[in-house]
């Protein structure tokens, strides 16, 4: 209801309905009629729509352990995986001679949306492979699309690693943190206990120096495992909600180290790698 303030001109869009599928707003379906004409609208500018968008709260990351079922009845694991954006993949399996995908959009280390399926025996050869498999591969007109969860899959997916790494010795309004989560793909939880409230921020680094606020919550009322670093969890993220400007934080942070190290006798098309560069966080080039 006009939570920023009302719009001037002309209303493009009225009885806007959208599945959550969209790539475009314009995909979804609205208009009086239904009929997606611009300016087929009745409403006026107090029914305008105010947003705020925010970074996803947890970036997921297939793995190597999930599996789709094939036509055989049986669970085959996954050997094509593209990542479209933020927990939105495309997975697939060579099954006989047909190539099957599955778009999903991950909410959890094990359950998913289903987007769609495409199969057939008609693609291109690239499509076979995991180095060139893309999304442009689900897209082909030479595939069927069943409209339906013809393949279900048994997902097993990671939070995404973290590049920066937020340090002890950090503060918020200047007073030591004391407690830290890394929810994966830079997002962190700094909290603190002080005058009797747990006191938390949110946030999702961007480079060493820069972030994006991500929420402020006080309790008053919490469980001592949420006071305690070693039982300090997402769970505990819960409260009043405060405002940006409460809790500033003064950051420590860091390249996240890497766990994995590529060695020197690794190749690339078979020939021996002579450069490389870590990244941090598991990442290299």
């Amino acid at each position: 209801r006009a939570h920023f303030g009302q719009g001037l001109g002309i209303i493009f869009m009225d009885e806007t309905k959208c599945k959550g599928t969209e790539k475009h707003l314009k995909q979804c379906k609205f208009g009086q009629t239904g009929t997606n004409r611009w300016g087929d609208a009745t409403c006026k500018h107090n029914e305008d729509v105010g947003v705020q968008c925010r970074p996803a709260n947890i970036v997921w990351s297939v793995t190597t352990e999930t599996t789709m079922l094939s036509s055989s009845g049986s669970q085959v694991i996954i050997t094509l995986w593209f990542n479209l954006a933020a927990n939105l993949w495309i997975v697939g399996i060579l099954d006989g001679k047909y190539l099957r995908m599955v778009k999903i959009r991950i909410a959890s280390a094990s359950t998913y949306q289903w987007l769609g399926t495409r199969f057939g025996n008609k693609y291109d050869a690239r499509c076979a492979a995991q180095a060139t498999f893309d999304d442009t591969c689900f897209d082909s007109d030479s595939l069927k699309d069943p409209k339906k969860d013809s393949f279900p899959i048994r997902l097993r997916a990671t939070k995404a690693a973290s590049t920066v790494s937020v340090l002890w010795g950090s503060t918020l309004d200047d007073n030591a943190a004391t407690l830290f989560l890394d929810l994966g793909n830079n997002i962190w939880i700094l909290g603190l206990v002080e005058d009797g409230f747990l006191k938390m921020r949110k946030f999702r680094m961007i480079t060493l120096k820069k972030r994006v606020w991500m929420g402020t919550k006080f309790q008053e009322k919490y469980s001592k495992k949420c006071s305690v670093q070693a039982t300090f969890s997402e769970d505990c993220f819960t409260g009043e909600d405060k405002t940006i400007a409460i809790l500033k934080p003064k950051l420590k942070t860091s390249q996240a180290s890497t766990m994995y190290m590529v060695e020197s006798d690794t190749t690339l098309g078979g020939k021996q790698v002579t450069i490389r560069e870590d990244l941090g966080s598991n990442i290299w080039i």
